[in-house]
């Protein structure tokens, strides 16, 4: 008879290491989690040929030394197929065990399980797909195993800005490098565009500036008018040449990026290529330094934005 005891759905899985969050895994990690499963799965496909070969019996109950080493080897094969999440494989070889849990399967039924369950585990294992990420382009990825988060290089530099004053933006900022990893440049400029928005809002709030409409055209409209009021008035906050001259750059620098990017990201038919986000990237990096050096902060409530 096959499996006596049969092994316990739930003690088959047991806890696999912790990788990175997002999907993303090296060469390494796949070999180092998964190379012990497929090395056994292929041998024992081995001995199936070996013992399971052809019409040796066919019309007869299968012999005893094979079905003892169905029996023993049944079970360890669906726990690799566990391990390596090929539920369909698995489920056949625990339904074939308890079928003949109190039986013993013919030789023909062996040989049709033994084919069918092949077949699906080529197919299970043909279904898992692995992006290939140049290596070049790590430098833009943020890796999280656990709670432990780590960037890449270059996307890392723009971390160090937002960390200084722009936490909101720190969602759209992964997601932006996500994006220029996996070759989606245009989603990344788009996402870099919401970073960029963060620093626009904080502008208006750094003058107590409300916009009636806290659109990009309503707020950068909103913060000229309060500059040029305080300019025409007679009496000036002390500093104001240099602080206005500040907010001035400032503003000519995000309507460059509302002019040049903002507005074509949102509209087909605007692609980016890898050089054209990268440079976006450093700009509103750039862009976010200048204004963290100069003690701009997001507001502690953002605003919520409308539809452009």
């Amino acid at each position: 008879m096959l499996s006596p005891v049969l092994p316990d759905t739930e003690a088959i899985r047991v806890p696999t290491r912790e990788v990175d969050c997002a999907g993303l895994r090296s060469l390494e990690d796949v070999l180092e989690a998964n190379a012990t499963h497929y090395v056994f799965i292929g041998e024992l496909f081995a001995h199936f040929d070996g013992m399971f070969d052809g019409k040796l019996f066919s019309g007869f109950e299968i012999p005893q030394d094979r079905l003892v080493f169905l029996r023993t080897h049944l079970p360890e094969l669906a726990r690799h197929c566990s391990q390596l999440e090929l539920e369909v494989t698995k489920q056949m070889i625990l339904d074939f065990c308890r079928e003949y849990k109190d039986k013993n399967p013919t030789w023909d039924a062996s040989l049709t399980f033994l084919k069918c369950m092949r077949q699906a585990f080529k197919a299970e294992i043909g279904s898992c797909l692995f992006l290939h990420v140049n290596r070049e382009r790590v430098r833009y990825y943020t890796r999280q195993v656990g709670a432990v988060v780590s960037h890449g290089s270059e996307i890392a530099e723009l971390f160090d800005v937002i960390a200084g004053g722009f936490p909101s933006a720190y969602s759209d900022a992964i997601e932006a490098g996500q994006c220029l990893t996996l070759e989606r440049f245009t989603a990344s400029v788009y996402h870099l565009m919401r970073v960029a928005e963060v620093g626009l809002v904080a502008v208006a709030d750094s003058l107590e500036v409300v916009p009636k409409n806290p659109s990009w055209d309503g707020i950068i409209g909103a913060v000229n008018g309060e500059l040029n009021k305080v300019s025409s008035g007679a009496s000036k906050p002390s500093g104001w040449k240099e602080r206005e001259e500040f907010y001035r750059d400032a503003l000519s620098w995000i309507g460059d990026i509302k002019v040049g990017w903002r507005n074509p990201v949102s509209h087909h038919p605007r692609l980016y290529s890898e050089s054209q986000a990268r440079g976006i990237l450093i700009s509103t990096k750039n862009l976010l330094d200048h204004l963290s050096s100069n003690g701009i902060k997001e507001p502690v409530v953002m605003p919520e934005m409308p539809l452009p």
